[in-house]
């Protein structure tokens, strides 16, 4: 994000916060808040930097901010001074200097060093530059060991950098209107360095936007850095690589990277010891990546039975290291895995696994595996979905590893599967997203089934993601019938138009009610509630009193409900289609996820998603009194009151979530 953007969006946060809070907002935060994002900006002088906060701390002398900023006028003071004395010394050719020379002058630009934070509240990191492909940081890791004691030295220097970070979620500008950002010191940057250098880490961050010296960690981590280094020192670079990756910790993938490129012939037994040493999934697997290039009895024997673990993603990492060696028994393996998951409605990491990894097999008996988890999960929208998406993208996101090119009857099969789900108008409620240029929300199963076949054969299946609703209903007949025709079968008649017209003052009136296949069967009480609708005209009131009622009485034997109304543009009024989802697990969390969104025109009117506890204390927010969140109320009046020709589609769903 470039600096301007920064300051920008920082302001506007700060000032959102203070509204929703009914606050002024706070002089001294704004003022030290731009002063701190200023120090991203290469273009502003220390000197400039320096007046800055001088005038924070004189402007506010009573305010929170004011000893840090003395303590920042005090560090650019000196920053200014130092800046002037080594321009008369300074060297323009680092070259020419010593190692010792050329290390120290570095470590002395780190105070021009402009990493960037990736994505708040996300990691921070110092690599790369924002002005300087070759920073100071990056060159300081080239010279690598060498560098090694100045840099250690480096770890308490408190001298500030231009990386300008988030340091803390968003409560600290929601609850106290305290402005989250930080400025990396040199010693920040000094144990970044030192971590690309040995390989691992020696500061433990308490959160994604952690850092040494925001946490008061650097004597700690001085510590650690030393033990690595005595060590390194005794034992040498292959030893403690062979070590690292023997330990099977978080530190290990790296060690491992490390070792098989720089000593590949030593890497076998250590990969092996670490990968089954490892307690954690994540760095078994990366471990395990690594065998790939081990073709062994040791490796083969170790593979087949990991392959056989069945309920971790290490064995689907085995299964497609086996397969890319002509092992048949890892298909078959997971084949089994994946027949044995189809009565396991709640999908975890694992089972996405062996869907990714059936999809990129060329096999059309693995496709048709993955179809019938279409046809045995009619209720479980995610799960539908994602066999769509891993099918349509043929597994290509599946551990990096190269794909044999797939024969006619593997592509057969992908057809005949992404064909079979075009009818599917099962919405991914809540998602939002954009593929191949094309946006979506709220996407229909069948919308991204027809995506995914215009994608692989556009001249035979035109299917436009983005269109309107209807032409996409439209384009769907046509991909199913073009399909139907190849194969001599008898093709579908499209709906006709309505001819039951309702009066421009009726338009939103409920026409049909639609239970979607897959529902869980409804109380009487409820379907009653849902058929008094019938004949009605739509409103806020009635559509929100539905959701109301399920958070305040689940039907019993669900997990959630899913509700929508749709206007078309041709005065045939509004169909309502709902559908109760069937519990899929016994341990559920008290709270409901919900998630709400109105189209209209095509065009999305409002998206948001939050949570409720079941029970009357909530009446509030889903109760009889249909009072809801009122910007959803807003947007459903929108649609309402818009003109009989604009379509529209109002929908929620409310699921509760599962106890993991």
């Amino acid at each position: 994000m470039k600096p301007v953007r920064n300051l920008f969006f920082g302001i506007v946060f700060i000032i959102s916060a203070a509204v929703l809070q009914g606050a002024e907002p706070d002089p001294a935060t704004l003022a030290i808040w731009k002063a701190t994002l200023d120090f991203e900006n290469v273009s502003n002088t220390r000197s400039q930097l320096l007046v800055e906060f001088y005038a924070v701390a004189t402007n506010y002398p009573t305010s929170q901010y004011a000893p840090l900023a003395w303590q920042t006028v005090a560090t650019l003071t000196q920053m200014v001074a130092e800046d002037a004395a080594h321009a008369k010394t300074a060297v323009t050719n680092l070259d020419s200097l010593s190692l010792t020379d050329r290390v120290q002058e570095l470590i002395f630009q780190l105070r021009d060093q402009n990493g960037h934070q990736f994505a708040p509240p996300g990691s921070w990191g110092v690599f790369p530059d924002r002005q300087n492909s070759n920073s100071p940081a990056q060159q300081l890791m080239a010279i690598g060991y060498p560098a090694v004691p100045q840099l250690i030295n480096a770890l308490d220097n408190p001298t500030l950098t231009r990386s300008v970070v988030f340091e803390g979620g968003s409560w600290r500008y929601e609850r106290n209107l305290a402005f989250p950002h930080a400025v990396l010191t040199v010693g920040d940057c000094a144990v970044a360095i030192l971590q690309r250098i040995a390989g691992k880490s020696f500061y433990q961050a308490p959160s994604s936007s952690g850092y040494m010296s925001n946490e008061h960690k650097n004597s700690e981590t001085r510590q650690a850095v030393e033990s690595w280094w005595s060590d390194f020192q005794k034992k040498g670079e292959k030893q403690m690589l062979i070590e690292g990756t023997e330990a099977g910790n978080g530190n290990s993938p790296e060690q491992a990277r490390l070792l098989v490129s720089r000593y590949p012939d030593a890497a076998l037994a250590p990969l092996l010891q670490g990968t089954q040493a490892a307690n954690d999934d994540y760095v078994r697997v990366w471990l395990m990546q690594m065998l790939e290039k081990y073709q062994s009895p040791e490796t083969l024997t170790f593979l087949e039975k990991e392959l056989r673990r069945g309920t971790s993603e290490p064995s689907v990492t085995a299964a497609a290291i086996l397969n890319h060696w002509g092992k048949p028994e890892a298909l078959t393996v997971m084949l089994q895995d994946w027949e044995a998951s189809l009565n396991v409605q709640l999908e975890d990491l694992h089972i996405r696994s062996i869907m990714v990894f059936l999809a990129s097999m060329d096999s059309p008996e693995a496709i048709a595996a993955l179809g019938r988890g279409l046809q045995i999960r009619p209720a479980n929208v995610n799960a539908r979905m994602t066999i769509i998406k891993v099918v349509g993208e043929t597994g290509s996101d599946f551990d990096g590893l190269p794909r044999a090119k797939l024969s006619v009857a593997t592509l057969e099969a992908m057809e005949a599967l992404l064909v079979s789900a075009l009818p599917d108008v099962d919405q991914k409620m809540g998602e939002t997203g954009s593929i191949m240029g094309k946006n979506y929300t709220n996407p229909r199963i069948g919308d991204m089934a027809g995506f995914f076949l215009n994608q692989r054969w556009p001249e035979r299946y035109p299917f436009d993601l983005s269109a309107p609703l209807k032409e996409r209903d439209r384009q769907r007949l046509v991909c199913e019938n073009t399909w139907r025709q190849l194969h001599n079968l008898p093709v579908l008649v499209p709906p006709q138009p309505s001819t039951n017209h309702v009066a421009a003052a009726e338009v939103t009136k409920v026409v049909a009610i639609e239970w979607e296949a897959g529902s869980a069967k409804p109380s009487d009480a409820f379907a009653a509630r849902i058929e008094a609708m019938r004949g009605k005209l739509l409103s806020a009131t009635n559509f929100t009193r539905v959701l109301g009622y399920y958070v305040t009485q689940p039907e019993p034997g669900t997990e959630g409900l899913t509700l929508s109304a749709r206007k078309d543009n041709d005065s045939s009024g509004v169909v309502l289609k709902i559908c109760l989802l069937p519990a899929s697990a016994a341990n559920y969390n008290p709270k409901f996820s919900i998630t709400d969104n109105v189209t209209i025109a095509d065009k999305v009117a409002y998206g948001i998603s939050g949570g409720a506890k079941p029970g009357k204390e909530d009446e509030s927010f889903y109760g009889e009194n249909g009072v809801i969140w009122n910007d959803f109320i807003k947007a459903i009046n929108t649609a309402i009151n818009s003109s009989p020709e604009t379509p529209f589609v109002i929908s929620a769903k409310i699921e509760k979530t599962i106890y993991l």
